[in-house]
């Protein structure tokens, strides 16, 4: 691979009602320039839009009205349009440029306009669909049909998502899940906060790695830490292990990760993009950009 996976340093677990986390340091200095799409959105300097008239589910059209690159998070929703997505893959949207970004329908029984704005919902699919998305994307890669989905497979697991928590929804939204378990989330959220000086975050569910996050700077996975630990927490079962897990299998998937077989693959915006089959259950991309990771992820492709 021409990408140096970062060093990595491993802090002490943090565990809440059957979720671990493991804050990740490391001392990589980056010097890439970007914003948060999330901040751009909020600021409106970039536009998300429907490709078009008609529009198209697996694109959506992206005006970066800035003179900063906008960094998108894999897995992130955005809201409106005509139906809320979430994005297939970590991209780079250049300054001052119009790029088409892959994304997933999360709300299956609408296809009109509720607003033509779209927003980020704050919220990420959830690990069981980040999971299904990474290994489907990479799928399509290899058949060299792009940065697409299995578009069925992610509406069956949005459905599964209701059914397990007892939520309905009239247009089968994604977020209606987190609409409702809004006290669940806000207690998680609380519990296992922000560590200071981390650039990632390692979830841990029943003793199993589920979910590695890696950004370039502290900064970043601050301001996403609340998201990913909020999207874990539907894959707690009741029947949890209550034992606390150490850092022994995240070490050795880390390990593994630096030493994978990476290939590289064209993307949408700046960087490369590079992916692997990290374990017989774990796949993984990196978004990198003057050979600095920008943002990686290591995910459980079944999460049991």
């Amino acid at each position: 691979m021409s990408f140096t996976f970062p060093s990595l340093q491993i802090a002490d677990a943090h565990t809440f009602d059957g979720l671990t986390v493991f804050p990740i340091r490391s001392s990589t200095d980056s010097r890439v320039e970007y914003q948060l799409a999330d901040e751009a959105l909020k600021q409106e300097t970039i536009c998300i839009e429907e490709l078009g008239i008609s529009g198209s589910v697996p694109e959506l059209q992206v005006r970066n009205l800035s003179k900063t690159s906008v960094l998108f998070i894999e897995g992130q929703e955005l809201v409106g349009a005509k139906q809320n997505r979430v994005l297939n893959t970590s991209l780079l949207i250049p300054a001052e440029t119009v790029s088409k970004i892959p994304v997933s329908c999360v709300e299956k029984r609408r296809w009109r306009y509720n607003g033509k704005k779209t927003f980020s919902s704050g919220a990420n699919a959830t690990t069981e669909l980040r999971g299904k998305l990474k290994k489907s994307v990479s799928n399509a890669i290899e058949a060299k049909q792009g940065h697409r989905s299995d578009q069925r497979e992610v509406w069956t697991e949005v459905s599964k998502l209701h059914r397990a928590n007892g939520v309905t929804s009239s247009t089968g939204s994604m977020s209606a899940a987190f609409e409702k378990h809004k006290r669940k989330t806000s207690a998680y959220k609380q519990k296992l906060p922000y560590v200071d000086g981390a650039i990632g975050i390692a979830i841990v569910i029943n003793q199993q790695v589920v979910t590695v996050d890696l950004f370039d700077r502290p900064d970043t996975c601050r301001k996403v830490w609340d998201r990913l630990v909020m999207s874990a927490i539907f894959d707690v079962t009741e029947l949890h292990d209550q034992v606390v897990p150490t850092d022994a299998r995240l070490q050795e998937l880390l390990e593994l990760s630096s030493h994978a077989s990476w290939r590289e693959n064209a993307t949408v915006g700046e960087g490369s993009e590079y992916r692997a089959e990290i374990s017989r259950h774990h796949e993984a991309s990196a978004l990198c950009l003057h050979g600095i990771v920008v943002h990686a992820s290591i995910l459980k492709t079944e999460i049991h």
